[in-house]
């Protein structure tokens, strides 16, 4: 019996300095996943097999901190066809960080958004991207709480 067949698995978090991420982007249970975490700072070839996998096309959030990205990693990302319709994917500690930060006022609300101009020049090279602009309006909003309403 495998863990889909006893309860649904909808939210997945794979946290390691190392381990096969290859043989769990090629799982065939991954497309039922609704969100998936992928901290392991394996660098842009982590980034790059994420971008090739078309099993992730059903995700709604993807989490992937701290992974240590450099340019080339996030580009892949971007450009994948299979990340496209994904509304939230979280970027934070890698860099450039090509995803809009909220500004916010001194009672918590967005006043505006942040963003790197590497983030500018990917959407205009790759097309508009849901998950590259800011998904929240006050501070209480920010991804953690906005993952427990997936």
């Amino acid at each position: 019996n495998t863990a889909f067949e006893r309860a649904p698995i909808e939210v997945l978090a794979a946290e390691a300095e190392e381990f096969d991420y290859i043989s769990l982007l090629q799982a065939p249970w991954l497309d039922r996943v609704r969100a998936l975490i992928v901290t392991t700072r394996a660098g842009d070839p982590l980034a790059l097999a994420i971008s090739q996998c078309p099993r992730l096309r059903n995700l709604r959030y993807l989490g992937l901190p701290h992974n240590r990205f450099g340019p080339a990693g996030i580009e892949a990302l971007v450009a994948s066809p299979h990340l496209v319709d994904i509304p939230r994917v979280d970027l934070t500690g890698n860099r450039p960080n090509p995803v809009e930060r909220p500004v916010y006022d001194e009672v918590g609300s967005v006043v505006s958004v942040d963003r790197e101009p590497f983030g500018v020049e990917l959407q205009a090279r790759y097309g508009d991207r849901a998950w590259l602009h800011c998904a929240w309006d006050r501070r209480d909003d920010e991804p953690d709480v906005w993952m427990e309403r997936l």
